[in-house]
Order: C-alpha cells, then sequence, then structure tokens
C-alpha cells in the first residue's frame, strides 16, 4: 500500500510541477498580447451587433468601444495598446446607457428615477442589428421604466454573455494546456508510463519525491499562485523547478539521456521490440499531456488531499496558509 501510494504522490507531484510550467507561460502569453481583453471586446461585439468584430463607426459595438470612458480603460491597460481584461457589470450598463444617447439632463426624469420612454425607444430603435434591439426592447419593456431596473438587466445581459465566453475560455484553455503539454513532455521526456515505472523500482527515488511533494503541498505561495497572472520569469522560475538536472527532474527521471539513444536505435529497448517501445513513448507523452489539461488547481487540491491520507489525518497548517 505504502509502495502504492508513494507512486501516486511522486506521478501527481511532476503533474503539479508541469501544469504549472505551462499554465505560468499561457498566462505570461495572455497578459503580453491582451488575449482576455481582446476575448471579452469581441464578446461585447457579439453582443451589440450579433459580430465577432467591431463594424462600422455608426455600429453601436464602435460607438461602445471608442466611447471616452472605455478608452479610458484601455489606456490603464498593459502599455496602453490592450483592451482591459475585465469589465465590471455596472460599468458595462452604464456605459451602453451613454452610447444609447439619451436624452438632454431636462428629459431625464431623474427625481423620480424614471426614462423618457419615447425617446429611449427611438434610440433604440436606430440600433442596426435586429437581434440586439429586441433585446434591449424587451429589457426596458420589464423595466417598466425604471432606469435602475434597465440598469439592471443590462447587467444580467452583461454577465450571461461573459459567463458564456468564460465556458468558452476555459476549454480553449484545455486545448491549449494539452498541447503544451504534450510538446514540453517531449521536450523534458516526460512520460508518464516509465516515471511510473522507475518509481516503483526505486525506492529511494520514491521517497525523494515524496519528501519534495509534501514541501511543495505545504507552500502557501504555490496556492497564491494558481489561477493568477504569471510573466516571463515566472515561467523560468517554473522550468528551473522540473528542468532534467534539477532536484525533482532527478527523481522523477526526466532527460533524454538514456532515451535519445534507444530512439535512433543506437541502443536496445530493454528486449521491447523498437515499435511497441515507440508507441508506449507516445503513450506515455499523451497521458501526460491530458493530466496537464485538467489545470494546475485540480492537481495541487488532489496532492493535498492524498498527503493527508498518507499521514492518517491533516497535516498542520502553517501561519501562512491560516
Amino acid at each position: 500500500m505504502s509502495q502504492l501510494l508513494g507512486l501516486v504522490v511522486g506521478l501527481i507531484f511532476f503533474y503539479l510541477l508541469l501544469s504549472l510550467l505551462v499554465s505560468a507561460f499561457w498566462e505570461a502569453v495572455a497578459g503580453f498580447s491582451g488575449l482576455r481583453g481582446k476575448t471579452m471586446e469581441r464578446a461585447i461585439c457579439r453582443m451589440l451587433d450579433g459580430t465577432a468584430t467591431k463594424q462600422a463607426p455608426s455600429s453601436l459595438s464602435a460607438r461602445f468601444l471608442d466611447a471616452a470612458p472605455y478608452q479610458r480603460l484601455r489606456r490603464l491597460s498593459l502599455n496602453g495598446k490592450h483592451p482591459p481584461s475585465y469589465l465590471a457589470p455596472a460599468n458595462f450598463a452604464q456605459l451602453l446607457l451613454g452610447v444609447l444617447e439619451l436624452p438632454d439632463e431636462e428629459s431625464k426624469q431623474v427625481t423620480t428615477g424614471k426614462l423618457n420612454l419615447n425617446q429611449l425607444k427611438r434610440n433604440i430603435e436606430a440600433v442596426p442589428d435586429e437581434g440586439t434591439r429586441n433585446i434591449l426592447f424587451f429589457l426596458l419593456e420589464k423595466a417598466g421604466g425604471d432606469i435602475d431596473k434597465f440598469l439592471e438587466g443590462l447587467e444580467q445581459w452583461f454577465i450571461e454573455m461573459m459567463d458564456r465566453v468564460s465556458g468558452w475560455y476555459k476549454r480553449k484553455t484545455q486545448l491549449w494546456l494539452f498541447v503544451t503539454g504534450l510538446i514540453v513532455a517531449i521536450a523534458i521526456n516526460g512520460d508518464t508510463l516509465a516515471i511510473a515505472k522507475g518509481l516503483l523500482q526505486d525506492e529511494s527515488r520514491r521517497a525523494g519525491v515524496e519528501k519534495l511533494a509534501e514541501a511543495y503541498a505545504s507552500q502557501a505561495l504555490v496556492l497564491d499562485s494558481l489561477g493568477g497572472s504569471a510573466d516571463f520569469e515566472t515561467v523560468r522560475e517554473r522550468w528551473n523547478e522540473l528542468a532534467p538536472g534539477s532536484d525533482a527532474g532527478e527523481l522523477l527521471g526526466l532527460g533524454w539521456e538514456s532515451d535519445w539513444p534507444r530512439l535512433q536505435g543506437i541502443e536496445g529497448t530493454e528486449g521491447t521490440p523498437y515499435a511497441l517501445w515507440v508507441l508506449q513513448k507516445l503513450g506515455g507523452w499523451a497521458i501526460t499531456a491530458l493530466a496537464v489539461s485538467l489545470g494546475a488547481p485540480f492537481w495541487f487540491d488532489l496532492l493535498n488531499r492524498i498527503m493527508d491520507l498518507r499521514y492518517a489525518g491533516r497535516r498542520p497548517t502553517t501561519e501562512a496558509q491560516k
């Protein structure tokens, strides 16, 4: 039982380190390229014009994205070159209400919380996209002319769209994690099957990995970094934790030192037919990539659960984690 549990801990620890590396890489890429902000802008364009790209200057999406409050948010982003990665629903609603060109101050019945419905209806009627017009008319009718309720409706509309975008983004991220995880697994020869075999056969390596995993699981900084932003310096640090030659890399048997001559056919494959050995390597890398696609938070949580089981109870929580 102890041998099997040690193997499980070793594999989870490997998946966690690799997931942290790949996740940090994509967080850095997303931050550098403004990917989240661009995704949000495409969603706003789809909401307001029914298409994922900004249309003519007179379109609702163009007027929204070119509005001064939104451009101010854009200038506050990284180097002022990328869209903001987040927009509060209340800000979206207020900005859209302004873009719809409400009547001047005299015709706003501010004291009663009502809108000049006739004017607002004319402004909505001028919205080019039929689907957007229908949604705005529905929200306006539901609000009964109450500005606060109309704004709440706009907020909820934005929240629902962002929820769908978030689901799409997560599915896309899983694909990116899988592809990048496969590339890195091949680069470091992170073959799950070979790693499992090595840990089962070598008790000292298994004990060493368990010790590293226990220390790593107790780090509050690891937990704080999960799902957060990252830069390329973080990517380098994550690489150094796992690279062949590092403590973890040595104990997990990462690297091509022994397998490269076998892949070239210079050395034998330990009695396994060459074609079958290559298939095993491909399978081991694919398993690794699939594990990485589950994400670092999954493996960090699982590692802590296994460690609790390993020591028959919850380990003491450090002051930094309290």
